[in-house]
């Protein structure tokens, strides 16, 4: 089995951030962990950009170009979580909210209540 493969089958069956980064102790106050293989780190969380623009590596100096100690491992992730309740809530609150052409009510609660069972559908299996 290649790399890739078994990497892609390991976050397949992976339903948590924390299976990716086996942490034994941290400090919650300053987010910084002991991993099992004897690393200290730091994460955070943040949206994804959507777009490259121009001033983007300048905001990126700063955190790059700072004097870490030798054999600094710097790594950055992009998780895709399976939870996406926030999103969907989101979604809900969105189509409450607008006006739709629809005149009927219920006609307005279908299409959200099935529009959401098809995204909520993709948590567990493929769309």
């Amino acid at each position: 089995m290649s790399a890739t493969r078994a990497i892609n089958n390991f976050l397949e069956k992976t339903n948590h951030f924390s299976d990716l980064i086996p942490v034994i102790s941290g400090d919650e106050k300053t987010k910084i962990f002991i991993t099992e293989d004897g690393y200290l780190g730091f994460s955070f969380l943040c949206d994804p950009a959507y777009w490259f623009e121009d001033t983007m590596d300048s905001q990126l100096e700063p955190l790059l170009t700072l004097d870490y100690p030798t054999d600094t491992l710097i790594q950055f992730m992009l998780y895709g979580s399976p939870d996406i309740r926030k999103n969907t809530k989101e979604y809900l609150e969105i189509r409450g909210l607008k006006e739709h052409k629809y005149e009927r009510e219920n006609e307005k609660k279908i299409m959200k209540e099935n529009g959401l069972e098809y995204v909520n559908s993709g948590l567990m299996n493929t769309i």
